[in-house]
């Protein structure tokens, strides 16, 4: 009653006033009565949108709305209700549990309400039920333990592409690698599992076990969540959950056990259940940084969610921001930008059931750009990707403009200019607004340069103009030239009355004096000349110049003393004219061009041989812009800015030459050359420039364009996410990561590390305290394991500590190549392309630093072998390292402890000769190898079968390498030098650049390094096999696996010789016994040919590279046990180390004096030019036969190898026995290179004759 009181007073306050005495109505007032604000009577209605079709497993809910103004309570009716559904006559809800046999079309469904008076009902729909969702296929994300890197890798994501041609692999287990999990929505009730194994192999299987976990697989697990352990079987298998089980991560983990083979290759894994209700976000990053003049209408994000019943979803901003979200979930500005932050919640519903986030847009603040530049920290520094791309972009354009300078020397004129090529061309190290092009060649050189260093000006030619013209050369361009002297002497605006004036001019170390001296004094009679050349008295010489000619007529005395007085030179205003008359240079050139910030290439203009030619200088201008790749830069930088990168991958070629967009061979790809990969080589040449160059940018006031590049680069590099695919990753995003790879720039104080590096290493070392450690060294071409890791965003200096000079020592971090990141293969962007640093000199006593976004072991490169060195290396971690070097006698614990803490993602070993450069998780494969079991083991195995024996074997000599009797008497025998190899071999046990596996130094691979295994030691045999050495038309490979078939060959015997069990003999499939048996019966039936050559080649047509190694195998086999005296051999395999003394003697030293040296190789028949034509079976054939004192000529015709008269004749001459026509069989697989069986020991096997009707023996 009393609100209904205080209602009733203030409405007849209106009128009279409320509980007081009467008053009467003023004349003439009006008093108008407004109705009650009541709505009018709402129609009694019902709605709802009814989903058609749902799935087994599902929960399928309807929930009707009806409004009606009656205060009757509303009651709701169904017909023709689903069985499987309950239906609520309060609410109207309609839903149930659509279990397996509810599949079906359950149709004439009607829904009523009634409010007492009426009824009102919607129209009638149906529910078709379908068969369950496979929910991995769907909704899942699949990993597992092992990654990319390991050789029979194959994605977890095949397991549910619901591709039965596809599947997953993983290791074997013996590193309990051999898991794969399905990522379910969270949660699932799970209701069904389907399994299947990959065909074959089904015993791989055995005692795996299936889990479902509500928490990821941290390597250990939990009986309570296992629900099956799996059968040895390729057949399905499927597990019926009644009830349902609850869980978020689906876990198959193969048996753990010291034999690794308990690979988990699935083909199939499907899940059914029942999926959460709510609309859930995909998007995880719900932060962003705009603009504060971004304009209204643009898009900020896209939010992107997803409803596992497929309902479809609303967007909605809870709260008044001037940001707009539309049911695409755009995010949009809608009005203008006026707080620096704004946090909101973005809304989604699918009709029942909603879900809330919160999002936060930051807004930066107008000057961003100068604050950032200044501070180079693009993390605290607000400023978006879009800022410094337009920023970039204004400075590209005002270097398109070109420097006023040079239109203030051209004017409107034609420009002709003719240096000739005994002149040097110019290469720009420092900024463009410190240094730029005064003339450029139609070739595109620098033929001189202008700038201004402190507070002097400067010009720079590589040719001597004034010369040039006293001979009445080049006389077009003696115009501009005097107003080179006018801006020298005054600056700009050019005023050539200056030239009028008295000036003192000094020439130093100028060439061509008198020349110079001549067209000055022609040309200004009031200019005062003086010669300066004596360093001691030089600073005194130049007090009072107006202006410096300097050339390069000088010595290294000379140098110093130039470069000790340049700095006070340009302190004080002193103009400088450099002169240059030679394409050669001198450390007084060097010295002068390195401190403008230029230099002078070796051989200069001697070659190009350009010449400026020029209509006007706007012509000149456009051409150097464009060259010089700005405008390849400015390309780029607008796709960027546009977001439009829109590429045809279906160009792209296979290995086969096909075109797939799998490819990854792109290069046929419209527009990716010219719209990113010109503009993105020229970024990283000029990031790798101030690299070496050790200028950090930031601690000046220039560089504007170059800061700004490597800013955006470290913008985009805040948002990548790997794994990538080309094809299925957004171009721009995918672009966006690979431009960031391209302007890694490290020699500053401040490089954010890239959040996410892929497979390369984890980004967080927060739980490392950085160190400090003294590295002494012996150097060793091409470089060796610092033996420290560069932390990622820790600046590192590096100071070198002795005084030796006379070696030179670059740092750089990380030995990966960049062709080991595949970034076009498919979902093969796995982490960024760059890795290894730039290489940076470190002189003695100098101090340098660097910061990478990277990190990773640092090493160290050398120019010569056997200088001491030593470095003081600061801010570093210490990563596993075990080596050689180091004196600590319990050095194999700590490198298994520090591998077992996990703190670093890469491990390495140091041996002499051979360093490993590995992966944490494959280091630990090649420790935990059944055969080492040690770090020291596997050391002492590396030198021994890695080094020692391939280098022996390939005829070296140097430290570490075993002396070969087989070999070094014959080379005494000869009188051929053996030459010397003293370097580092590498190994990367990480990704191959090409291939399961990648010859180089170093080399790199999928697997873990194995000293023994084939794998390695054929990439080895890739840098020490020779081309004479494969006979015409054979593959490259025949010749590269002697070296691993030797090296196996040692280790069984050592083997064999310490009594090892079985298991430790090493075995090899590349020339199984049945390769064995097809060349012999091949060759009994063409024995009798009439042409054995062309009867034979049908098999040689459609060999390989196991048939061809074997031909020569067969002649090692036969050499070992019929050569002779000097010749005999105890090993076969040694034949080779003497065709290599052959042939390196060939290729390094006889060919200088021919005359003198053919007999030793014996091709004394030959004359220099038949030595250079000569081709592979000819040289094989005479170099065999010189190698063991036998004729081979019967060999190669039994093979159908032809020779020439001239090989003939010179093997004739010998006067050596011929060789039989015998073969060597073989009875079981790598029998050539294990101990005794039925065929014989190692390369000592049964002889056969090729006789055209003899069987083979087994």
């Amino acid at each position: 009653m009393l609100v209904k009181y205080i209602f009733l007073c203030t409405t007849v306050l209106i009128l009279i006033g409320c509980g007081g005495s009467t008053s009467t109505v003023e004349e003439n007032t009006t008093i108008t009565l407004q109705p009650p604000l009541v709505d009018p009577k709402k129609p009694f209605a019902i709605e709802g949108y009814p989903k058609k079709t749902a799935h087994i497993y599902e929960r399928y809910h309807f929930q009707p709305k009806a409004d009606s103004d009656s205060n009757n309570p509303l009651t709701f009716s169904i017909e023709n209700k689903p069985s499987w559904a309950e239906f609520n006559t309060t609410t109207g809800l309609l839903e149930g549990y659509l279990s397996p046999g509810s599949d079906g079309n359950y149709s004439d469904i009607h829904v009523s309400v009634s409010n007492g008076s009426e009824v009102v009902s919607l129209s009638p729909f149906s529910v078709e039920v379908l068969p369950a969702i496979d929910i991995a296929h769907k909704f899942g994300k699949a990993t597992q333990g092992t990654d990319s890197s390991y050789h029979y890798y194959q994605p977890a994501s095949n397991t549910i592409d619901d591709d039965d041609t596809t599947y997953n692999h993983t290791s074997g287990g013996s590193d309990g690698k051999n898991w794969l999990q399905i990522e379910l929505p969270s949660p699932t009730k799970v209701s069904k599992i389907v399994i299947q194994n990959a065909n074959g192999n089904s015993h791989r299987l055995t005692n795996a076990k299936v889990y479902l976990r509500d928490t990821p697989y941290d390597g250990s697990t939990d009986e309570k969540n296992l629900l099956k352990t799996l059968k040895a079987t390729n057949s399905v298998q499927i597990i019926d959950l009644t009830p349902p089980k609850s869980g978020t991560y689906l876990l198959i983990k193969g048996e753990q056990r010291d034999e690794d083979n308990r690979h988990i290759h699935l083909k199939r894994v499907e899940v059914y259940g029942q999926t959460p209700a709510a609309p859930v976000f995909e998007t995880e990053d719900r932060k962003y940084l705009i603009s504060g003049t971004t304009r209204t209408g643009t898009k900020i994000t896209t939010v992107h969610a997803v409803d596992y019943q497929d309902d479809p979803i609303t967007y909605s901003i809870v709260q008044n921001v001037p940001f707009s979200i539309n049911n695409n979930g755009e995010i949009t500005v809608r009005d203008t930008l006026t707080a620096p932050v704004y946090a909101f919640d973005v809304e989604i519903s699918d009709g029942i059931d909603t879900t809330r986030e919160r999002f936060t847009i930051n807004v930066t603040v107008k000057n961003v750009i100068e604050k950032v530049l200044t501070s180079g920290d693009v993390r605290n520094t607000k400023v978006t990707e879009e800022e410094l791309i337009q920023a970039a972009r204004e400075e590209i354009d005002s270097l398109r403009k070109g420097d006023s300078l040079i239109f203030d020397i051209y004017q409107n004129g034609n420009i002709s200019y003719t240096p000739e090529s005994n002149s040097q061309y110019i290469n720009i190290l420092a900024d463009v607004k410190e240094v730029s092009p005064l003339l450029y060649g139609n070739k595109n050189r620098v033929l001189a340069a202008a700038g201004k260093k402190a507070e002097s000006r400067f010009s720079i030619f590589g040719s001597n103009p004034l010369s040039f013209f006293g001979n009445g050369k080049n006389l077009n361009y003696e115009p501009y030239m005097k107003r080179v002297f006018a801006w020298l002497l005054a600056g700009e605006p050019v005023d050539t009355h200056i030239l009028k004036k008295n000036q003192n001019i000094v020439l130093s170390y100028t060439t061509n004096t008198s020349a110079i001296k001549s067209w000055i004094e022609d040309n200004y009679p009031k200019w005062s000349i003086k010669r300066c050349n004596d360093k001691n008295t030089l600073e005194s010489c130049y007090d009072g110049a107006d202006l410096i000619i300097l050339g390069h007529s000088g010595n290294d005395h000379d140098a110093q003393a130039i470069q000790t007085l340049l700095p006070k030179v340009v302190t004080q205003a002193t103009p400088v004219l450099y002169l240059h008359d030679s394409w050669g240079t001198n450390s007084l050139a060097d010295t002068i061009a390195s401190f403008f910030g230029i230099a002078f290439p070796y051989a200069g203009n001697y070659w190009d041989n350009d010449a400026a030619s020029w209509q006007n200088v706007s012509l000149m201008q456009r051409s150097f812009f464009e060259n010089f790749g700005y405008e390849s830069i400015d390309t780029m930088l607008h796709h960027f800015q546009d977001q439009d990168y829109n590429f045809d991958w279906g160009k792209c070629k296979k290995s086969d030459g096909t075109m797939d967009e799998n490819g990854d061979e792109c290069s046929a790809v419209v527009g990716l050359k010219s719209q990113f990969h010109d503009g993105a080589s020229k970024v990283k040449n000029l990031m790798s420039l101030l690299d070496r160059q050790k200028k950090d940018i930031f601690k000046t006031r220039n560089y504007r364009l170059q800061k700004l590049l490597a800013l955006l680069g470290d913008k985009f590099r805040q948002d990548i996410v790997f794994p990538m695919d080309k094809v299925t990753t957004d171009d721009t995003t995918f672009m966006k990561s690979y431009y960031a790879d391209h302007a890694v720039y490290n020699y500053r104080t401040i490089n954010p590390v890239q959040p996410d590096m892929g497979n390369f290493s984890r980004s967080d070392f927060s739980d490392i305290t950085p160190t400090t450690k003294t590295v002494h060294m012996t150097t060793k071409n091409p470089f060796r394991a610092a033996g420290v890791y560069v932390l990622p965003n820790k600046t590192v200096k590096i100071t070198r500590l002795d005084d030796n000079h006379s070696v030179a020592t670059k740092v750089f971090i990380n030995s990966l190549r960049s062709g080991a990141t595949h970034q076009y293969q498919k979902n093969g962007y796995k982490r960024p392309k760059y890795l290894q640093s730039t290489h940076i000199e470190v002189k003695p006593h100098e101090s340098i630093y660097m910061t990478s976004p990277y990190g990773g072991p640092l090493e160290i490169a050398f120019n010569k072998n056997g200088a001491k060195v030593s470095f003081k290396i600061e801010n570093i971690g210490v990563h596993p390292v075990w080596s050689e070097f180091d004196t600590n006698p319990d050095k194999d614990g700590d490198f298994m402890a520090a591998l077992d803490a996990d703190k670093y993602d890469w491990a390495e070993i140091v041996t002499s000769a051979f360093e490993v450069h590995s992966t944490r998780d494959k280091m630990l494969d090649s420790i935990h190898n059944f055969r080492w079991g040690s770090a020291s083991a596997l050391a002492e195995a590396t030198k021994t079968y890695a080094s020692s024996n391939p280098m022996s074997l390939a005829g070296y000599k140097g430290p570490g390498i075993e002396a070969v009797a087989d070999i070094v008497n014959y080379t005494t025998h000869k009188g051929i030098p053996i030459y010397n190899a003293d370097f580092v071999k590498h190994m990367n046990a990480d990704q191959a650049a090409c291939g399961s596996g990648c010859s180089g130094n170093p080399y790199d691979a999928y697997w873990a390094f194995d000293p023994i295994a084939h794998g390695d030691i054929h990439e080895v045999g890739h840098s020490l096999e020779r081309a004479l050495f494969r006979l015409k038309g054979w593959e490259l490979h025949s010749s590269t696996n002697y070296y691993a078939y030797y090296t196996q060959m040692r280790y069984n015997q050592y083997v064999e010789a310490n009594g090892l069990e079985e298991k430790y003999y090493k075995t090899n499939s590349h020339i199984p016994k049945h390769v064995f048996k097809k060349q012999y019966e091949t060759l009994q039936s063409c024995v009798n040919a009439t042409n054995t050559t062309s009867c034979m080649q049908t098999y040689w047509d459609s060999s390989n590279y196991s048939s061809q190694s074997l031909f020569n195998i067969e002649a090692m086999m036969y050499a070992q046990k019929y050569a002779e005296g000097d010749y005999a051999l105890t090993n076969g395999f040694h034949l080779l180390g003497r065709l290599h003394i052959l042939e390196r003697y060939l290729a390094k030293d006889a060919k200088k004096d021919w005359e003198n040296a053919k007999d030793k190789l014996g091709f004394e028949n030959y004359s220099i030019d038949e030595i250079n034509a000569i081709d592979a079976n000819d040289w094989l054939l005479v170099s065999l036969s010189w190698a063991t004192g036998l004729d081979y000529r019967p060999f190669f015709d039994m093979y159908g190898q032809p020779y020439s008269d001239k090989a003939s004749t010179q093997v004739e001459d010998y006067g050596y026995k011929a060789v039989k026509k015998v073969f060597f069989a073989e009875d079981i697989d790598s029998g050539f290179i294990l101990p005794s069986n039925t065929a014989g020991d190692y390369l000592n096997k049964t002889e056969v004759p090729v006789d055209g009707h003899t069987s083979y023996p087994y």
